[in-house]
């Protein structure tokens, strides 16, 4: 049996999803609902500034809402006084009878018999599923224009939720941006498997150390790699790594460094192009071309700006190493075209976005959108998924959206919070 919740109840509310003729309170008297209220996003009754006339009297006040009636004694209300001025309760079973605190019977609106079956219907499909997502199996039915307002929704929700990330590693960083810049690009080089490991090796390193390190190639990539605790396991034999560990061993000494674990980067499952070893070579010799990194991106709004910002130039070891272990034939290495729009994916345009919001400039917040619409779809399995189930995504910004609704919505079940979900509950069925 489907336990409803007090969210499924404000969804019907807020959308007014129940028949509102001929209403009445649980007392007999006629009820006309004049405004439902502004939804109160903080501690206290549900709404706020609803309007209601009840018999003959039109009543300005608070809007309560919960799935039983007894639900008031539950959560104690008659203990607040900020639920002193509920003008209406809206419940879905109205199993007894409530007093506000001058003892008075609080004006209850039972809906239980008021919401159309369909929604009780879909809602229960939904809540119920075990699918990808919920709608797999209704999600083709909703008009593509309802489909393209949702990505645009979540697209802009991603963005937003990287300006909270973004705002947490500025405090980390004491409100530097270039700082935040360094470590955000360092868990997009380092990915879903190095991302978090590499974050920590340049949040955990001394801006003294970077900043005086930046201008020397050999001294910020010994920085980096021995940070990492990787050249303890492999300088040995190899003149190269020894030169980079003994120079990192002054630097630790100079700064007071404590590296990683030696076995905090994986290697496990990555291609030899995605090795922690070159992705924090690749990582260093970035911070050495471009001193004033945050700047820099500031300034990206192409793909061919960031092909140009992200033309690297690598020590000759790279040429033979993609790790410390064996080397091959000489190549010239290179940051792929699809692994350089990962990095604008994920660091340069929240990065810019994120910017734009807290110096509250909406042409710079357009132009950081403008360039995440001008790159392709990503390629992984969830983007796949929903391809499979009709949603193409033709830029990048639609394969943001599309990942966002997946996590935060599918895999939550927030259904009613979803324009899709709100399109599939509230519709009608085929006379």
């Amino acid at each position: 049996m489907l336990q409803f919740t007090e969210n499924f109840i404000d969804y019907v509310w807020q959308n007014g999803l129940f028949d509102l003729r001929d209403l009445q309170t649980t007392q007999g008297k006629r009820i006309e609902i004049l405004q439902f209220g502004k939804k109160n996003l903080s501690d206290g009754p549900d709404y706020f500034n609803g309007r209601v006339r009840i018999g003959k009297t039109i009543w300005v006040g608070n809007v309560e809402l919960h799935v039983k009636a007894s639900d008031w004694l539950l959560h104690r209300h008659q203990h607040d006084s900020a639920y002193h001025n509920v003008v209406l309760h809206v419940v879905l079973n109205a199993d007894r009878e409530i007093l506000d605190h001058l003892g008075q019977v609080i004006p209850t609106l039972e809906l239980k018999s008021r919401i159309p079956r369909h929604v009780y219907e879909h809602f229960q499909h939904l809540r119920s599923s075990q699918r990808w997502i919920p709608c797999e199996m209704m999600i083709e039915s909703v008009p593509k224009i309802r489909q393209i307002q949702c990505l645009d929704r979540m697209c802009i929700e991603r963005l937003q939720s990287r300006v909270i990330e973004v705002k947490k590693i500025l405090l980390l960083g004491k409100n530097d941006w270039e700082s935040c810049a360094r470590m955000l690009l360092a868990r997009a080089f380092g990915g879903p498997i190095n991302g978090e490991t590499f974050m920590r090796i340049i949040s955990s390193l001394p801006k003294r150390a970077i900043s005086q390190s930046l201008g020397h190639s050999f001294r910020i990539q010994s920085l980096l790699l021995g940070h990492s605790g990787m050249l303890d396991l492999y300088f040995q034999n190899d003149d190269y790594l020894e030169s980079l560990h003994r120079e990192y061993k002054y630097l630790a000494k100079k700064y007071q460094l404590q590296p990683l674990k030696e076995k905090s980067c994986k290697f496990f499952g990555l291609r030899p192009g995605g090795f922690p070893s070159i992705r924090l070579a690749q990582l260093a010799a970035l911070f050495f071309s471009r001193q004033h990194l945050f700047s820099d991106i500031k300034e990206i709004r192409s793909s061919a700006d960031a092909q140009q910002f992200l033309a690297l130039q690598l020590p000759e070891y790279w040429n033979t190493h993609y790790s410390f272990k064996s080397s091959h034939q000489p190549k010239v290495k290179k940051l792929s075209k699809s692994f350089t729009r990962l990095l604008l994916i994920n660091a340069i345009c929240p990065l810019q976005f994120a910017w734009a919001s807290l110096q509250n400039n909406l042409e710079l917040k357009e132009q950081a959108l403008d360039l995440l619409q001008s790159l392709p779809p990503e390629q992984n399995s969830i983007v796949d998924e929903w391809r499979r189930l009709g949603l193409e995504p033709k830029t990048a910004a639609d394969s943001q959206a599309l990942l966002h609704l997946k996590k935060q919505y599918c895999d939550k079940k927030k259904c009613l919070n979803c324009q899709i979900g709100h399109a599939l509950i509230s519709a009608k069925p085929d006379k």
